[in-house]
């Protein structure tokens, strides 16, 4: 008995910069640093180019369209993904910069379609027909300026196959602590739908759906670092501690250093919610350092009086 389970996988990072020029041989670069991170056995970017403006031909070349409209929604929707759009329905710079992308799946459900998509607002980039063996080959070419400033997970989406599977006599999915695992491989924070279509032991056909939820805890714990820092440094700044430059220079730089685990662990377990409150309370707690003048203390003559 066979069940097919449909899921996503982040397979590269890269920041969009809000402010200057956008960089793709440093966007290439920071994609090819992460898949060392990010790859698995069934799924991972081969490599990230920066390239020159494709013409027309060249982008209908390489990126594929190999599903309705309706089918690519069920499979992201499955997913736990947002509605995703083609990269072929968006206006497209008419100059850029560009990115190759080549990435791999094996272990897949032959016959299906797997996708190749920047998932912060879903876009399909590319699509591919998985083979008999269970193989496929995604290529996709986009202009970085498409998407926004931030981080962006790129992500192939699909569905895999699995043989150790079990129906009991109630018709129930009972999956394999293997199978089990191997689902946990997808994203944290989206979903898992098991699909199983086959004969039930009392005779008949049975199907069933099972969706799992796949989620994590995510690193909050990082903001404790950042807020209690930027707290201390309000009490120091209000009670006249922190009045010299170079004083308030060591306590910029304490600031900082309190961001990092959230920096860190926000991008490595691509929990982007936790980097942006980091920075956030980070450069709250700094401008107050800088700005906030200190508490007048009443001096004793007045005290007295």
């Amino acid at each position: 008995m066979t069940i097919e389970v449909i899921g996503a996988r982040t397979l590269g990072q890269f920041v969009v910069q809000p402010v200057g020029e956008v960089d793709n041989i440093a966007l290439a670069a920071a994609l090819n640093e992460s898949t060392s991170r990010t790859a698995t056995e069934f799924a991972r970017i081969d490599s990230a180019k920066a390239v020159s403006e494709p013409s027309v031909s060249e982008l209908q070349r390489v990126n594929k369209i190999e599903s309705t409209k309706g089918e690519m929604s069920q499979v992201f929707f499955d997913s736990e993904l947002v509605n995703p759009v083609r990269l072929s329905d968006l206006t497209l710079p008419t100059s850029g910069k560009w990115l190759t992308i080549k990435a791999s799946a094996t272990k897949y459900a032959p016959g299906t379609v797997v996708y190749l998509a920047i998932t912060s607002e879903p876009i399909v980039i590319s699509e591919a027909v998985v083979d008999r063996n269970g193989n496929a080959v995604i290529e996709g070419t986009f202009p970085v300026e498409i998407v926004g400033s931030g981080g962006h997970q790129l992500r192939v989406v699909g569905t895999r196959r699995f043989a150790d599977v079990v129906v009991d006599a109630k018709g129930e999915i009972k999956l394999s602590d293997f199978t089990i695992a191997e689902i946990g491989l997808f994203d944290m924070q989206t979903s898992a739908t098991v699909r199983y279509v086959g004969p039930n032991p009392t005779g008949g056909q049975n199907s069933a759906v099972r969706v799992v939820p796949l989620r994590a805890k995510l690193p909050w714990w990082t903001l404790w670092i950042c807020g209690w820092t930027a707290f201390l440094g309000l009490i120091l700044k209000l009670g006249g501690k922190l009045r010299k430059l170079a004083e308030l220079v060591v306590g910029t730089v304490v600031l900082l250093m309190s961001a990092f685990p959230s920096q860190f662990y926000g991008w490595t377990e691509i929990a982007y919610p936790v980097m942006y409150w980091g920075a956030g309370i980070t450069l709250v707690g700094i401008a107050l350092l800088w700005l906030l003048p200190p508490l007048r203390r009443k001096s004793k003559d007045s005290q007295l009086a």
